[in-house]
């Protein structure tokens, strides 16, 4: 009787024992699903961050490319400008400009009449041809420019830090390829102010209204 006893006390605790260690293996196992459904979750942020950052490179990469194509383009028109330039060099009245008053003129021309019609952007620089052509005002771009008191983009400061646009840059090209006997007879050589168009067209003293472009208005000074 007493051996039966221990027999039924040894399976019972080999049964408990296996029942432990199947509670353990069953906990253990969902343990693993967890922490396998964690990495899976862990696995497609980092995933959809890769792909998030990989995108945002990539279009990074394409504005870089961008920009680099505008900088060549602006690189090939200044040297078309300064080739243009020196080709008509040996003309009658025809002006010389560096690289850099090409690169003054045309912040000028994008702060005075950025979004006017191309002709505008062509008569602004008429205008500073004209000055330096004439013996009431400075001889040389830079001088016509920062005169005190001529052109609101020098006053306020901002001339200095205006990036020109693509038409900026043709608009100087084409008031270049003009001689001085070219502007006499499309616009007057006389044509020394502009200003936003007003209803009243007058401009000061021994100045006179001559006509409106766009949203500008232009004066010829009166001797």
């Amino acid at each position: 009787m007493e051996n039966k006893f221990w027999s039924y006390v040894s399976i019972f605790l080999n049964l408990l024992i296996i029942s432990i260690f199947v509670l353990f293996y069953i906990d253990t196992q969902n343990s693993f699903k967890d922490i396998q459904k964690q990495i899976d979750r862990l696995e497609e942020t980092v995933e959809k961050y890769f792909n998030d950052v990989q995108s945002n490179l990539d279009d990074i990469q394409n504005k870089l490319d961008v920009l680099e194509n505008n900088i060549n383009d602006l690189t090939v028109l200044t040297q078309e400008i300064k080739a243009e330039n020196y080709k008509r060099s040996e003309l009658k009245d025809v002006l010389m400009l560096s690289e850099d008053e090409i690169e003054l003129l045309a912040r000028l021309v994008k702060c005075e009449a950025g979004n006017e019609p191309f002709e505008t952007k062509v008569l602004v620089c008429v205008v500073v041809f004209n000055r330096m052509y004439d013996s009431n005002f400075k001889n040389t771009l830079s001088d016509v420019i920062y005169t005190p008191g001529q052109f609101e983009p020098v006053e306020k400061g901002y001339i200095d830090t205006t990036t020109p646009s693509v038409d900026c840059y043709f608009a100087v090209q084409s008031a270049l390829t003009l001689t001085y006997n070219e502007i006499n007879e499309l616009y007057g050589t006389d044509l020394m102010f502009f200003r936003a168009a007003t209803e009243e067209k007058t401009f000061g003293v021994n100045t006179a209204y001559a006509f409106t472009v766009g949203k500008t208005d232009f004066y010829r000074l009166t001797k």
